[in-house]
C-alpha cells in the first residue's frame, strides 16, 4: 500500500497512535491526530507530534472532519467499530485500518502473531525468550504495550518480531499476514465490543486468514473452535493437545511434552521441569514450542527457555509456599474461560477464590468446574451470589463468602488441607472491588505474606 501524498486520519493519540503517526509522516502522508481527550490530557509523547508537522484535533471526534477529504483512517484498537463516527467514514468509502495492517504494510521484519482469549501474554513473551538464544535481533511487540507499526518500519531486514495481537487489533486489517500464527484458544470475551461472540471469532481468525501454503498455523485441537479453524487454514498446520496425540505438532505422554513433526517424534521436557507452575502454562509451553521450531530456533534452546522462564506477575504465578500449600495468582484470569483451564492440576486439590464484577456472563459451565475441581471455594464480589446459586444447584455446598481478600485468603487457607493448592483464579473482571486486576493480585499477595507472618 503507498502512503506517499495521501491524507490521513490518525484516530486516537495512544502510543499505538503516535507511532502510526510517525509512520505514516516518514512515509510521506499527510497526517492529522484525532483524540477524544483533551490535549492537556494526552501523553507526552503528543509532543513529538508538533515537532513533525502532524495536526492534533482533540476534545472530540468531530463529524465535519469527514468533510476534509481523508484518503484513509488508521484507528487506535481500542475505539470501537460502532461508534458513530465510524460509521459515518464507512457510509462516506473511507478506508478503516488498524495499527497493526499499517504495520505489515511498511514491515521490513517477519511476522509472528499470537492471539488467544487467555494466554497470549505470557506465550508472546516465552516464544520471544526461545528466539533470542539463536536470532539475536528478535523484537516483541504488539498488543503487550510496544506498538508494532514503529518497530516493524525500523527493524532490520527480516528481523522476527513476535507479536501479541488482540481481537480489537485483528478486527481492521486488509492483507495483514503472518508468517507463523497461533490461536491458543477461544472463548466468550469483550462482547461489548464486538457485538456477538460470532464477531469476536472471526476477528480472531484473522490470524490465519490471509496466510498462504508457505505459512504455519498452530492451533489449539482442544478447543472445539480453533479445532475447526484447522480445516480452515490455508498453510502448514500444527496443533498441541494435552488431551490426545496429535498427527502434527505437540502433546503429553507420561507427563513430558512431545513433538512430532515430520513423522518424526522427540521428547521435548518433562512437564515438572518447567520453570512456571504446571496449570495453563503446559498448553502455552506447547504452543510456544511449536512457534519456536516453526521459526527454525534449536530444540536445545527451546529447552532452555522452558527451564529458565519463570513467567508473569498475575498470570499462574507461585506466590508462596506455607506448610504444604501453594499460593497461586491468577488474577488475569478475568474470564470464566481462562480460571475453567486454570483449575485442571492433575493430582493436586484446589481451594478457589472465585468472583468479581457483575458482566451478566454465564458462570454455569464455570461453576460445574469448581464442583469437579475444587476442594472448597471461597466467593468474592458481585457474582458471589450468583455463583453460590449456580454451584447449589448442581449439590456442591463447600463454598463460604468473604466481603474482602483480607478475610478470603485466610478463610481459604483454613479449608485447605498440606498439598493443596490455594488459587486466586477469579474467573472474572476485577472492577467491583479494586481498579484492576494487577491491584487484586497485588492484594492477594500482600494477604498470603501476611499469612506467613
Amino acid at each position: 500500500m503507498i502512503f506517499n501524498g495521501k491524507k490521513v486520519l490518525v484516530l486516537g493519540a495512544a502510543r499505538s497512535g503516535v507511532s502510526a503517526a510517525k509512520v505514516l509522516k516518514e512515509a510521506g502522508a499527510q497526517v492529522t491526530v484525532n483524540d477524544t481527550a483533551e490535549a492537556d490530557r494526552l501523553t507526552a509523547d503528543i509532543a513529538e507530534l508538533a515537532t513533525e508537522g502532524i495536526s492534533l484535533i482533540s476534545g472530540s471526534h468531530p463529524l465535519s472532519l469527514l468533510e476534509d477529504g481523508y484518503d484513509l483512517i488508521v484507528k487506535n484498537p481500542g475505539i470501537p467499530p460502532s461508534i458513530p463516527f465510524l460509521q459515518e467514514a464507512r457510509n462516506k468509502g473511507i478506508t478503516i485500518l488498524s495499527e497493526i495492517e499499517l504495520a505489515y504494510q511498511v514491515s521490513r521484519g517477519r511476522l509472528i502473531g499470537i492471539t488467544a482469549s487467555n494466554g497470549k501474554t505470557t506465550t508472546t513473551t516465552w516464544v520471544t525468550e526461545m528466539l533470542k538464544r539463536d536470532f539475536p535481533g528478535v523484537i516483541m511487540a504488539g498488543n503487550i504495550g510496544i506498538p508494532l507499526s514503529w518497530e516493524a518500519a525500523n527493524c532490520e531486514q527480516n528481523t522476527w518480531l513476535v507479536v501479541e495481537l488482540s481481537s480489537f487489533q485483528l478486527h481492521d486489517i486488509d492483507e495483514f499476514r503472518c508468517e507463523i500464527a497461533a490461536i491458543l484458544n477461544i472463548s466468550p470475551a469483550h462482547l461489548d465490543w464486538h457485538g456477538s461472540f460470532e464477531s469476536y471469532m472471526a476477528a480472531k481468525e484473522n490470524a490465519i486468514i490471509n496466510q498462504t501454503h508457505h505459512d504455519t498455523a498452530v492451533l489449539n485441537a482442544d478447543n472445539e473452535i480453533t479445532r475447526e479453524m484447522a480445516q480452515r487454514a490455508k498453510g502448514r498446520v500444527l496443533q498441541f493437545s494435552r488431551l490426545d496425540a496429535v498427527e502434527k505438532g505437540a502433546y503429553i505422554r507420561n507427563d513430558e511434552i512431545w513433538l512430532r513433526l515430520e513423522n518424526q517424534e522427540t521428547a521435548l521436557l518433562a512437564c515438572d521441569d518447567l520453570g512456571v507452575a504446571y496449570g495453563h502454562n503446559i498448553e502455552n509451553a506447547m504452543a510456544a514450542s511449536l512457534v519456536a521450531v516453526a521459526a527454525g530456533a534449536r530444540l536445545e534452546s527451546i529447552r532452555d527457555a522452558l527451564r529458565g522462564f519463570k513467567g508473569l506477575a498475575h498470570r499462574f504465578q507461585v506466590v508462596a509456599e506455607l506448610k504444604g500449600r501453594t499460593f497461586i495468582n491468577d488474577s488475569k484470569a478475568t474470564n470464566p474461560g481462562a480460571s475453567e483451564i486454570a483449575l485442571i492440576l492433575p493430582g493436586k486439590p484446589i481451594v478457589l477464590i472465585a468472583g468479581g464484577l457483575e458482566r451478566g456472563i454465564d458462570l454455569a459451565g464455570f461453576a460445574k468446574q469448581i464442583a469437579r475441581y475444587c476442594r472448597g471455594v471461597v466467593l468474592i464480589g458481585q457474582t458471589s451470589q450468583r455463583l453460590a446459586d449456580d454451584l447449589r444447584s448442581i449439590g456442591f455446598t463447600n463454598y463460604h463468602m468473604a466481603k474482602d481478600m483480607a478475610e478470603a485468603v485466610p478463610l481459604s487457607y483454613s479449608q485447605s488441607h498440606e498439598g493443596d493448592v490455594i488459587l486466586l483464579s477469579t474467573g472474572c473482571a476485577s472492577w467491583d472491588m479494586y481498579s484492576n486486576y494487577d491491584v487484586r493480585g497485588d492484594d492477594f499477595i500482600a494477604q498470603v505474606h501476611k499469612l506467613s507472618r
